[in-house]
């Protein structure tokens, strides 16, 4: 799964950028409820199956270095918060839109994990 940020589209659309999300709301949240500084803000995942083959343990966000090749951590800031709240809130917006069709996803692999697979039937 992919901790590289490219920019907030690609985060709320691509499905393999779901660990990357989920970081982001923890962080979004952490800033709205606790009014921290971004600034101060870490996220990063802890993976125990990387500890037990040998690897690093935390998984940091990263983005492109846009001076050198390479990649940077992802700076948590408010101009990235904001942005992310505009498009949790647009997505917001979409799914209560009873003018936009529901459609169901086209991969029934995630439909083993939902709680609402009666009501469709798959």
């Amino acid at each position: 799964h992919k901790l590289d940020y490219q920019d907030m589209e690609t985060l709320f659309s691509d499905p393999e950028y779901h660990q990357l999300l989920q970081l982001l709301t923890y962080a979004y949240l952490y800033w709205k409820i606790y009014g921290t500084k971004p600034e101060e803000i870490t996220c990063a995942l802890v993976s125990f199956q990387s500890l037990m083959s040998g690897g690093d343990m935390m998984k940091v966000p990263q983005m492109q270095n846009p001076e050198k090749k390479g990649k940077l951590p992802l700076p948590i800031t408010t101009e990235l918060l904001e942005v992310y709240e505009e498009e949790l809130c647009s997505l917001f917006r979409r799914i209560m839109d009873r003018s936009e069709p529901f459609e169901q996803t086209t991969d029934s692999d995630h439909c083993q994990w939902c709680d609402y697979c009666s009501v469709c039937g798959r």
